[in-house]
């Protein structure tokens, strides 16, 4: 069964400190670790990915990074937009336009650039509001921790979920 990786009624009610705005849009907020990089989302995190692939999971220094794709539309730095550094990713010779961003002054990743000025993908670790439960699903699952014990119940793919491309688009022309 396939799950549309929206958030629903249930989730929305469940993000702490999440506002309405005057067009019932949902607002996030995040920070980097020091907390002088600040930003707000304007709508909602359609899509929810936790990559296990082996440069994933060095950069986000984890057991695998979790993104929440957005359109790069609804994105915004709030404060700290001086701070914010971009670096190429080294391992996606394929898109030049692929950047990881982070805060200058403590390292922490804010998220990555996927195409300019179109969508981008937050690491969910940094948003000020908790989901209660997990809508991710995992991918590149063949090159996961080799001690890492993926719940049963949780969709994954051993690379790309076949209609991961037609999400993203999705996402970038709503």
């Amino acid at each position: 069964m396939k799950r549309l990786l929206s958030l629903t009624e249930h989730d929305k009610d469940s993000i702490k400190n999440a506002s309405e705005s005057g067009k019932g849009a949902i607002m996030y907020t995040g920070s980097c670790y020091c907390g002088q990089v600040k930003y707000r989302i304007n709508g909602p995190i359609d899509y929810v990915v936790h990559c296990h692939c082996k440069p994933c999971r060095k950069v986000a220094g984890a057991a695998y990074y979790s993104a929440g794709f957005i359109a790069h539309s609804s994105f915004e730095i709030t404060s700290g937009e001086g701070l914010v550094k971009t670096q190429k990713n080294i391992w996606n010779q394929q898109n030049p336009n692929v950047k990881r961003f982070y805060c200058g002054e403590c390292g922490g990743r804010l998220g990555v650039h996927i195409s300019q000025d179109q969508l981008l993908n937050i690491a969910i670790n940094t948003l000020d509001q908790e989901l209660e439960y997990d809508i991710g699903i995992h991918i590149n699952t063949e090159s996961k921790a080799p001690w890492l014990e993926i719940p049963e119940n949780s969709e994954q793919y051993r690379q790309f979920p076949p209609d991961m491309a037609e999400q993203l688009q999705r996402i970038v022309h709503q």
